[in-house]
Formats: structure tokens, sequence, C-alpha cells
């Protein structure tokens, strides 16, 4: 009966020590001593930290705006045109009481037509109603406008000198050098390049462009050198014969 008891208790011990023996099996990594922090479990990827999200594009500050242009200062518009007055040496003269005025023709550029009125010179062929003209008839020859007659005062006087004109005596070119009125007959001698000599004759001028439109001038030639002629002038606009000018 002892035995029998003994042998009853070994069998239940030995049961549960079986039991015991088959609870849950070890992982693997268990039965290697300890676990392996599941590949360290990656410490997850701390998430990306995220992009600190784009500041945002501060955004354009905006075009300052195009101060827009300035407008143009518009075109001061073209001054104007002083007028053709041809190819002009001289733009010229405002007319003032007893004020003879100098102006230059110039040979080699053709501006060779001389209008007294407004003590003009201008290069224009065509131009036919001109008071003198400059020629190349003879060295430089001044020949007289159709509606122009003259008198040589000569040269016993100087310019200012003369106060007034005569009232008669004018007359028109005539054919030929050597019947023009003024033509050489300013000079002496002399040659262009180095310069004639002038005989400082005073020429007074009868302009008649018809009806009442009857004046005076006179005028002397100054110097004549390298193509340029210089001619001192005064044109009395009243009609009357006083040309007294002052020096």
């Amino acid at each position: 009966m002892k035995s029998k008891t003994f042998l009853y208790v070994v069998s239940i011990v030995a049961a549960f020590f079986l039991l015991a023996g088959c609870g849950e099996p070890e992982d693997p990594a268990e039965q290697n001593g300890h676990e392996e922090n599941g590949d360290n479990g990656d410490n997850g990827d701390n998430g990306d930290n995220g992009d600190n999200g784009d500041n945002g594009d501060n955004g354009d500050n905006g075009d300052n705006g195009d101060n827009g242009d300035n407008g143009d200062n518009g075109d001061n518009g073209d001054n104007g045109d002083n007028g053709d007055n041809g190819d002009n040496g001289d733009n010229g003269h405002d007319w003032q009481p007893g004020e003879a005025v100098e102006f230059e023709v110039s040979m080699h550029e053709g501006i060779n037509k001389i209008y007294l009125a407004p003590m003009l010179v201008i290069a224009d062929p065509a131009a036919d109603d001109y008071d003198l003209y400059v020629s190349h008839l003879d060295g430089p020859t001044f020949e007289l406008g159709a509606h122009v007659q003259a008198i040589n005062l000569g040269n016993e006087v100087s310019f200012h000198e003369v106060d007034e004109v005569p009232g008669e005596g004018y007359e028109p070119d005539g054919e030929g050098v050597a019947n023009l009125v003024i033509g050489a007959g300013y000079r002496t001698g002399g040659e262009g390049s180095t310069g004639f000599h002038m005989s400082e004759n005073i020429y007074a001028l009868r302009l008649d462009r018809g009806g009442d439109d009857v004046t005076y001038a006179k005028i002397e030639v100054l110097e004549a050198r390298a193509g340029v002629v210089t001619v001192l002038a005064y044109w009395q606009p009243d009609g009357s014969l006083d040309v007294s000018t002052l020096e």
C-alpha cells in the first residue's frame, strides 16, 4: 500500500514537471538568450522630421510697380525750321536804324545771292529775285538783280561818311563784265588765293519792286580772299535817301 502510494505521488510530480516544460515555446531569439530589440525596431524612423515646411515663399514683395515711364518729356518738337533760307551763310539780321551789317559770301559753297532787306545770303541756283548776285564771271563779280540799279560813288569818302544817296542817276547792268555797274570794280588787282586789293568804292543802290516799293541802300566790298567775299551794307526801308550809319 505504501509502495502504491509512493508511486502515485511520484507520478503526479513527474506529470507536473512535464506540464511545466510544455509551456509556450520561447522565441529562437530568446533561446539565444536575448531579444533583438526587433532590429532595434529601426528606432522607428523618427519620422522624417517632416520638412519644417517651406517657410512659404515670402511672396514676391510685389513689383514695386513700374514707376511708369516717366513719360516722354515730349518731343520738344522741332524747334521749327528757321525757314529754309537755303544754305545760308548768314541767317539774316533784324534791321536797326543806322546799323550797317557786315556779312560773308561763300563762293566755293555757292552761298552767293544777297537780299538786302533781311541782310540775307542764300545758296539757291534757281533764285532770280535776289538784289545782288556774286557770280564767277571774272573772279567774284557783282551782278545786279533785275529790279536793282546802282551808282558808283567812288572812294573819296568812307562808307560811314555817306549820309545820303542820290535821288537819280542810277543805271542797270549792261551786257558783259565791262558794262556791269559794280562787276569787278570793287577791286584793283591781286588774286583770290592771297586776297584781292580793294578799290574802297562805295555803291548806292536803288531797289524798285514796283508801285511805291522803292528803297535805297549803300554797300562796300571790304575783302575778297580764298573764295570768301565780305560786304558791308545798309538798307533804308522807309524809301528815303537817308543812309546815315554809325561806326
